[in-house]
């Protein structure tokens, strides 16, 4: 049922009926644990470079490794700020900072969560698996620790020129 507004003095338009009001008291579904990821490179949330919705209440969603990104979660009651780091991983200094965000309910809490590192070394160090979401957010020619060891990847040497340097006057 449509009801008339007034638009102007004499004339009338149909509007849309009034937006259901939601449920009095309404809260999140008592053993619920789902979270949206989402990385950015760079250090502002947008734009998204991946996402992932994962479940947790029974591990899926489209995280490429749910299972342990739930384990972990678990431990901290879904708050990604209290994720324990990594021991003994070494980042290079060099600054490529990614930024995360986590949104959703875990047992009755809503989750907010948003954080910039340095490099995605130290986003991996920090959170362990849990915003690897597949995309490889290594960039070509430069260090990229794994266990097995330090990789580069093909590209340009970092640190190098495209000629010989020279003095002014020389």
């Amino acid at each position: 049922m449509t009801r008339p507004l007034p638009l102007h003095p004499g004339g009338l338009a149909h509007v849309m009926p009034q937006p259901v009001e939601p449920f009095p008291n309404a809260r999140p579904p008592r053993n619920a644990r789902a979270l949206v990821l989402s990385l950015a490179r760079g250090d502002k949330p947008l734009p998204v470079a991946d996402h992932a919705l994962l479940l947790c209440d029974r591990p899926g969603g489209t995280h490429p490794d749910a299972v342990r990104a739930c384990e972990a979660l678990t431990e901290v009651r879904g708050d990604p700020a209290r994720l324990k780091p990594r021991t003994g991983v070494a980042c290079t200094l060099q600054y490529d900072p990614v930024t995360v965000t986590a949104s959703g309910i875990w047992n009755s809490r809503f989750i907010r969560f948003e954080r910039t590192y340095g490099s995605p070394c130290a986003l991996r160090a920090a959170t362990g698996g849990v915003f690897a979401l597949g995309g490889d957010l290594r960039r070509p020619g430069v260090e990229w620790n794994t266990p097995d060891g330090v990789e580069t990847l093909p590209g340009p040497s970092v640190g190098t020129f495209p000629g010989p340097i020279r003095r002014p006057g020389s």
